[in-house]
């Protein structure tokens, strides 16, 4: 039997790989493309168009991206670009 000590550190070990995981590593969300929203819409009063493609990775795994841009160039002030890996 393992002694108190023992059970404490592999328990403590479990906690640290738990969070590790929750947030290091959190599950990824699955849904389907319906959920991102229609593919053209105005927000702030600009017109917005949402392409979707895949890439693959050096180790053969497919991304499934959504590139959100402004459907006119516009002089106006850039927006602010956000990358969620």
């Amino acid at each position: 039997p393992l002694s108190k000590i023992a059970r404490n550190i592999d328990m403590a070990k479990k906690g640290y790989n738990l969070l590790v995981d929750a947030i290091i590593r959190p599950p990824r969300a699955s849904y389907d493309e319906e959920h991102l929203g229609p593919a053209n819409f105005i927000f702030l009063q600009a017109e917005f168009q949402r392409e979707d493609f895949t890439l693959m990775t050096e180790r053969g795994y497919e991304v499934f991206v959504s590139h959100w841009k402004r459907t006119i160039s516009s002089k106006a002030q850039n927006f602010p670009i956000l990358v969620y890996m």
